[in-house]
C-alpha cells in the first residue's frame, strides 16, 4: 500500500484513485465502452430527509444519517417511530457533497438528499459505481460555505460508461467494482503480512485493560480544557486563494473526510499552524488530530496544542480527540458553534491516576489495544472477502 501523490490525496471517490491494472483489464473486456456525461436528475429521483433535533431523538437501533464523512454520516441510532425510514439500496448526498451507498434501512435529517434510481433496479456494485461518480463530480465543489442542495442536484452532471449504441454499460460497472475490490483485498493481505499487523492476539494485560474500561473500573476526572491545551484561533486561508495540489502542506477544513484534509498546497508559511496538535472545526465541531504543520481555511477553527510536551504523542492525542468529542459534542452544533471564548470555561473528562492527574500512559496503552482489536476485525473481514472474491481473482489470473 504505497504512498499517494499529492493529487491523489485530496478527498475523492472510489474510482478517482485509479488502478491502471484493473482499468486496463476491464477496458480490454469492454473495448466499445466510453464515458458520457448525464444530468444526475435524469438518472435518479431525490427526496430530502426530515429534520430531527437532538433533543427529540430517542435511542434505538435505526441509523440516523446526518451531514458528515465520519462513520459515513451515521450520527447515532434512533427509535423514533414517526421518523421516516428510507429503504436500503439507495445513495445519499449530504450538504457537503459527501456521497455514500446505503445497503440498510435508515432515517435521514434535512441536510440529506436520498437518491433512488430512475433507470431500473441497480445492484450493489452499480450503486457503488454511481456513488463514486457522483462523489467525484461534487466533492471539491461543496463545503460549509457552499452547500449541496436541491438546486445543486438539478445542476450536477456525472460521467458514466455507455456502449456505442448509447445504452448504459451496467455490466462494465459491475465488473469494474468487483475486480477493483478483489485487487484491494490482495493489496491489504500483502500489507498486513509485510507489516506484521496480522498478529492481533491480545495479551492478558491487554485483555484486562479493555475489561477495565468496559466494566467502568477506570477512574475519571474533570479538567479545564485550557489547563490541558493552549487554545488559539487558526488563520483564514480562503479556498479561492489556494491552488489545489500545489505543495506538501495539508489544507485543513471543518469537513470530516480524509482527516479534514481537502488538498495539499504551497502558501505563505507564516500562516502555518502547529503540527502534532488537535484542530476543532469552529462551525462543524469536527475534531481531528493533525500530525504535521497545516494551513487552515477559517479563523473560527481552533488549534489545541498540549501544554506538556512529554505527553504530546499521537496515540494519546487520538484518545483526547475522542474525549473532546464526548465532552463537547452534545453541547455545540451549527446554531451554537464553539469559539475560543466559550471553550475557556469548558471541561473534558479524562482517566486519572492515583494522584488524580490525567493518566496519559493509560490513554496511550488503551489506544494501542484498540488498534490491535481493529486490526483483528480487518483481518477477519479480509479473510471473508478473500473467500468471497477468490473466483474473481482466479479468473483475472487466467485472463
Amino acid at each position: 500500500m504505497g504512498s499517494l501523490t499529492n493529487s491523489q490525496r485530496s478527498k475523492s471517490g472510489f474510482l478517482s484513485s485509479p488502478n491502471s491494472d484493473v482499468e486496463t483489464r476491464v477496458r480490454a473486456k469492454y473495448p466499445d465502452v466510453k464515458e458520457k456525461s448525464f444530468e444526475l436528475k435524469s438518472l435518479f429521483a431525490n427526496e430530502r430527509g426530515v429534520r430531527l433535533t437532538k433533543a427529540n431523538r430517542i435511542i434505538g437501533t435505526r441509523p440516523l444519517v446526518t451531514a458528515g464523512y465520519e462513520n459515513t454520516g451515521v450520527a447515532e441510532y434512533i427509535g423514533n417511530l414517526k421518523q421516516k425510514t428510507f429503504p436500503k439500496n439507495v445513495i445519499t448526498i449530504d450538504m457537503f457533497g459527501n456521497t455514500f451507498y446505503r445497503d440498510y434501512e435508515f432515517s435521514a435529517d434535512d441536510n440529506i438528499l436520498v437518491l433512488t434510481s430512475l433507470i431500473g433496479k441497480l445492484s450493489k456494485e452499480m450503486q457503488l459505481y454511481f456513488s463514486s461518480s457522483i462523489n467525484k463530480a461534487v466533492t471539491e465543489k461543496y463545503s460549509y460555505g457552499k452547500q449541496f442542495r436541491q438546486g445543486s442536484f438539478n445542476e450536477t452532471f456525472i460521467k458514466i460508461p455507455i456502449y456505442s449504441d448509447g445504452s448504459v454499460a451496467f455490466d462494465y460497472m459491475e465488473t469494474y467494482i468487483k475486480e477493483l475490490e478483489a485487487e484491494r483485498i490482495k493489496e491489504l493481505e500483502a500489507y498486513l503480512v509485510a507489516t506484521g499487523l496480522d498478529d492481533y492476539v491480545l495479551s492478558d494485560e491487554e485483555e484486562k485493560l479493555i475489561n477495565n474500561f468496559k466494566s467502568d473500573n477506570v477512574k475519571w476526572g474533570e479538567f479545564n480544557i485550557t489547563d490541558i491545551f493552549t487554545v488559539t484561533n487558526t488563520h483564514t486561508i480562503l479556498k479561492n486563494d489556494i491552488i489545489p495540489n500545489s505543495g506538501d502542506f495539508p489544507y485543513i477544513t471543518a469537513g470530516e473526510g480524509d482527516n479534514a484534509v481537502l488538498t495539499y498546497i504551497s502558501y505563505d508559511q507564516n500562516k502555518l499552524e502547529k503540527g502534532n496538535s488537535i484542530m476543532i472545526g469552529g462551525k462543524t465541531m469536527v475534531i481531528t488530530y493533525q500530525p504535521s504543520k497545516y494551513f487552515s481555511n477559517d479563523s473560527h477553527n481552533l488549534s489545541l496544542v498540549m501544554k506538556k510536551n512529554t505527553n504530546r504523542d499521537k496515540l494519546t492525542q487520538l484518545f483526547l480527540v475522542t474525549a473532546l468529542k464526548t465532552s463537547l459534542g452534545s453541547k455545540y452544533e451549527w446554531g451554537n458553534s464553539i469559539s475560543n471564548k466559550k471553550i475557556q470555561s469548558d471541561i473534558v473528562m479524562l482517566p486519572i491516576n492515583s494522584d488524580r492527574l490525567p493518566d496519559y500512559q493509560l490513554m496511550n496503552e488503551y489506544i494501542k489495544v484498540l488498534q490491535r482489536i481493529i486490526i483483528k476485525a480487518v483481518v477477519e473481514w479480509k479473510d471473508q472477502k478473500i473467500k468471497a472474491t477468490r473466483k474473481v481473482v482466479s479468473k483475472n489470473n487466467v485472463d
